[in-house]
């Protein structure tokens, strides 16, 4: 991920944790164009990292993405997909949304 976001252009100045996650934001879907597993990892940690800045609505469309791949990928009983589907309710819970949350 932090390569993903270029951090030798941020020497010589101080770069902000928002900044390097916007820029690896931006770049997933070319740089895991093949790899849905590593597309979805990433959506998950840039979900909870941006939740943690307090920018949820950003966490949300990630939290909505890795929980969708999860189901996909690895089935709705899996623990990686019961991790994001607690993410997303928790997103869901600081944005006042929580009757948007998927039903499965």
């Amino acid at each position: 991920m932090l390569g993903a976001s270029e951090p030798e252009k941020g020497l010589g100045r101080d770069v902000k944790v928002a900044e390097v996650l916007a820029n690896a934001e931006k770049k997933i879907e070319t740089a895991f164009r093949t790899s849905l597993w590593w597309k979805q990892v990433s959506r998950h940690a840039l979900s909870v990292a941006f939740g943690s800045l307090g920018q949820f609505e950003v966490a949300l469309r990630h939290a909505l993405r890795s929980y969708d791949l999860r189901l996909r990928l690895i089935g709705p009983q899996h623990p990686d997909t019961l991790t994001s589907m607690h993410n997303l309710a928790s997103v869901l819970r600081e944005l006042g949304k929580l009757d948007e949350a998927p039903v499965r």
